[in-house]
């Protein structure tokens, strides 16, 4: 793979999906600094071509009973333009006959995004939340002016104006309470 990468040019809307078998503390934080050279080509080159990683940090996608630590081999990266509309998931339920797990990824057409889902622009790492909070608040909100239902008729404009409100009141609170993922090694959760 390393000698392949010098010689690819990206195109603009890629996704890449592939067991890399590569290590780095970008997809999982147990990595050590002496594994990172076997990725080193790899990162740089998804680096140069503004690749976002789509897994969930640190999620094992690959079991065998005598690993030292997690293994997160089965990678999928987009490029940033359309991370937006990709959503990752794996399945360790899912039989495949092998020890990687079967992971999935979907894909929002733009034309399909009325109001700006941003979960998928900012990738929260939901794995952290602290649920009972954020219900807590959610709750304490119901009646602030700002974010009340009211709807008075049944036209695609007022049910815009009103998805608009409650996705203001889902950012407000997620910004509050959950944590962003890290979508590439340098990210800064502010």
């Amino acid at each position: 793979m390393n000698r392949s990468l010098q010689h690819i040019t990206s195109a603009e809307n890629i996704i890449i999906c592939e067991d890399f078998n590569s290590h780095y503390s970008w997809w999982n934080s147990a990595v050590s600094n002496s594994d990172f050279r076997k990725a080193a080509v790899l990162v740089k080159w998804l680096k140069k071509f503004h690749f976002d990683l789509q897994n969930e940090p640190d999620i094992e996608t690959f079991h065998k009973d005598n690993l030292i630590r997690v293994s997160v081999i089965d990678l999928v990266f987009s490029t940033e333009n359309i991370s937006q509309y990709i959503n990752w998931w794996k399945d360790s339920d899912y039989e495949i006959d092998s020890s990687h797990d079967m992971t999935f990824f979907s894909i929002a057409r733009e034309s399909d995004v009325l109001v700006e889902n941003s979960i998928y622009v900012c990738q929260y790492d939901f794995e952290k939340t602290d649920w009972k909070n954020l219900i807590k608040d959610i709750l304490a909100e119901q009646d602030n002016e700002e974010f009340k239902w009211s709807l008075t008729e049944l036209s695609a404009e007022s049910l815009e104006s009103e998805a608009e409100k409650l996705q203001k009141l889902i950012v407000k609170l997620v910004e509050k309470h959950v944590s962003r993922k890290k979508l590439s090694e340098k990210f800064k959760s502010w």
